[in-house]
């Protein structure tokens, strides 16, 4: 599939945990909500995890980091399947011999973005499928960046970039993100703005910015065509804003109990449980999984 190609969204009837649908599929955020605040899998959980194929269940990950830097956490639990990473611009098998899907940030577009954004306190950070460039780096957004990211290349200034990147992240203080969120409004239209307090590394915040039209939800929507599982035999679980695209495709959903309150809407189960706890092993139990 070419990067330029276009997914379909299509709103899915969602079924209750009670419903006959077997489950086939387990796609698992990571931070917030399968990571704890130490970022390792709970040993239960990971325990529970493991054994679920010998029940004919899949497992994967749907997140926002890199896939290199997905790696450890995949062998620990023996996923094969195609992972979804970088919040949907990028689709590949844990060691990517396999590239299932690429969408990458016109070079033109992601140029007149650094040149938006001069001037502001943003360090920043350029993704390229398994490499990433970094500069300007506090000593904390240094710590957030390495769990995040992976392969990094450290250098004094990013001016001009040969190469369209898969996603580009900017991390300063509350003022300077919104300032930069006002400067790239005219771009809104060729590349996915979003801007988000971090939670782990207060007081920080991002500026994430994704390909246009990427999402959790139509990266699930062509993984599934390409495993040929139905929706209704799909079991997501996340915690954030941006896991719903995600979550209201799925036949079953879940979330942790220290997910955003808009999440625990959008879902079939909230475990009482948070990820400190391993609230997904809960939900595995309450959805007859272990």
């Amino acid at each position: 599939m070419s990067r330029s190609s276009t997914l379909i969204l299509i709103s899915m009837t969602k079924s209750s945990r009670n419903s006959n649908n077997p489950i086939s599929l387990l796609l698992l955020d990571l931070d917030g909500t399968l990571l704890n605040g130490e970022l390792s899998i709970g040993k239960r959980t990971s325990e529970a995890l493991c054994s679920l194929s010998r029940k004919g269940v899949n497992v994967t990950f749907v997140t926002g980091r890199m896939l290199p830097a997905v790696k450890r956490y995949a062998d620990s639990i023996k996923v094969t399947s195609p992972i979804i990473a970088l919040n949907g611009a990028y689709i590949a098998d844990p060691d990517a011999k396999y590239v299932l899907f690429d969408k990458r940030i016109p070079k033109p577009v992601s140029n007149e973005i650094l040149l938006r954004l001069q001037n502001l306190s943003l360090a920043a950070n350029t993704i390229f499928g398994e490499r990433a460039i970094s500069s300007n780096l506090d000593e904390l957004s240094k710590k957030a960046v390495e769990s995040w990211l992976a392969n990094i290349q450290f250098i004094d200034r990013i001016d001009t970039l040969s190469e369209s990147p898969n996603m580009m992240l900017f991390i300063g203080d509350e003022n300077s993100v919104k300032e930069g969120c006002t400067r790239l409004k005219p771009l809104e239209s060729e590349a996915f703005i979003y801007s988000y307090a971090s939670i782990r590394y207060k007081p920080k915040w991002y500026l994430e910015i994704r390909p246009a039209g990427t999402s959790k939800g139509k990266a699930v929507k062509l993984l599934l065509e390409y495993l040929e599982v139905l929706p209704e035999n799909v079991l997501s679980v996340g915690d954030f804003l941006n896991d719903i695209p995600m979550l209201k495709l799925t036949g079953h959903s879940a979330c942790v109990a220290n997910a955003h309150p808009e999440v625990k809407m959008a879902v079939d189960c909230v475990s009482h449980l948070s990820n400190n706890q391993e609230g997904v092993l809960d939900i595995l139990k309450q959805f007859g999984l272990v």
